[in-house]
């Protein structure tokens, strides 16, 4: 069956600003007009959309490797050759390497490792003062990102450094890709100033693993003995923005659902594993970091019934395919008692993190440290988002609200009395 819907001809039909100005409008419209899998144009290229939870399984599964990731194009000139972009027996060979880092035993040593960072942020949290969420959530995820990928003993002065690079490497992503500057490097375009940040970034991590490099970043480099500067590529990918903004976004969600008054007893589960996880699991189905992903199609073959031919683009849309009610009632309500009762084992059609072959590598440390994170938060504070805010979300170029949303956090007499 033929992908229905419209991609017009070369640069006159595209639909670039349309879709990053209103994606969630754009995408909806286009969904009731042609339906779950339907036509477009992006950045002047023909993509196929797909919206539905089953074409996004059916694509992520990829059981006949019909397709490859699909950022290589966008991506590679700032993150240089690294396990993201590799395909065939080189992917496999790293991510067979990889996996080891991330399995329960060591995600265990991780949160150990970690344990301190956690403890002194929220040791010196403002609190009784409204805080913008979203970057104070930022800043936590940066610090984390930094101990886990680089080392715990990394200077505050060399944090605050990369945290900086980390933001001008991640505007590269959003910028057009044209590497321009002016005379005496007076001026520069966003993604030369990226390109600049990444080389800095580089040299800073190598400098870094030399002393005291943290678990994963010695892991790493073991991985890469025959090429050293692999393992430096693979950090820089982990040490991205790209993890402390999800961090941040998935954190941000979870404390102004979990303010509203009608999930108030969610905020009395704090020792209780298995429910945290499904708040977080919750909170990443409704509000995932990233819109979603995108593929490219190597051999003509059928998702969802449709015809994809050789060279197409195929995005697929996290954000409607984890509220499609046809997997899940009331898509559009944050219920973590679903996962306990009518998707149960639904677990697995939650694409926030990917899935298939190709799923974030990376997935099960970061849900562990979300959910330990929000132990940790509704354990020692109690908080309200300050009155009369814009609380709507945008979804480019990451999901969070469109305002500085602020929140008042409180400490608990209980955590005053153990400080």
């Amino acid at each position: 069956m033929q992908v229905p819907g419209r991609a017009g001809v070369s640069l006159l039909g595209d639909e670039s600003i349309e879709f990053y100005k209103t994606p969630r409008e754009y995408l909806e419209k286009r969904r009731k007009t042609y339906g779950d899998v339907f036509l477009g144009r992006i950045i002047n290229k023909r993509t196929v959309f797909l919206t539905s939870n089953k074409a996004v399984q059916s694509l992520l599964n990829d059981e006949w490797q019909h397709f490859s990731m699909g950022y290589k194009e966008f991506m590679y000139e700032l993150f240089d050759d690294n396990v993201l972009f590799l395909e065939g027996d080189a992917w496999h060979s790293m991510r067979k390497s990889l996996e080891s880092l991330f399995d329960h035993e060591s995600v265990a040593r991780c949160l150990e490792e970690t344990k301190s960072v956690v403890e002194e942020f929220f040791r010196n949290f403002s609190t009784n003062e409204p805080v913008v969420v979203y970057k104070t959530f930022k800043l936590l995820a940066t610090r984390l990102s930094i101990a886990l990928f680089l080392s715990h003993h990394t200077s505050p002065e060399d944090s605050q450094v990369i945290a900086e690079l980390m933001t001008l490497h991640w505007r590269g992503i959003i910028s057009v890709p044209v590497n321009m500057r002016g005379p005496w490097s007076l001026w520069q375009s966003g993604y030369s100033k990226a390109l600049s940040a990444k080389d800095r970034l580089k040299a800073i991590i190598a400098d870094i693993i030399k002393s005291r490099p943290s678990a994963i970043a010695s892991s790493i480099e073991a991985c890469c003995t025959e090429d050293k500067e692999a393992g430096l590529r693979h950090l820089l990918l982990f040490v991205s923005a790209l993890i402390p903004k999800a961090f941040a976004s998935i954190l941000t969600s979870l404390v102004l659902e979990l303010s509203k008054p009608e999930n108030a007893r969610w905020r009395e589960c704090s020792n209780d594993d298995s429910l945290l996880d499904n708040i977080v699991l919750e909170a990443q189905r409704l509000w995932p970091p990233f819109i979603g992903g995108r593929r490219v199609c190597t051999k003509d073959c059928v998702v969802a019934g449709y015809r994809i031919p050789e060279g197409m683009s195929v995005v697929y849309c996290a954000y409607l395919a984890n509220r499609d009610s046809a997997v899940f009632s009331e898509p559009d309500s944050f219920k973590p008692e679903r996962w306990s009762q009518q998707n149960a084992g639904d677990r697995e059609k939650v694409w926030t993190f990917g899935g298939g072959p190709r799923q974030c590598i990376g997935r099960y440390l970061s849900t562990t440290l979300l959910r330990e994170m929000l132990k940790k938060l509704l354990q020692n504070f109690t908080w309200e988002v300050v009155p009369e805010q814009d609380l709507r979300y945008k979804v480019l170029p990451v999901c969070r609200p469109k305002e500085d949303v602020m929140a008042t956090f409180t400490r608990t007499s209980s955590s005053s009395d153990s400080s």
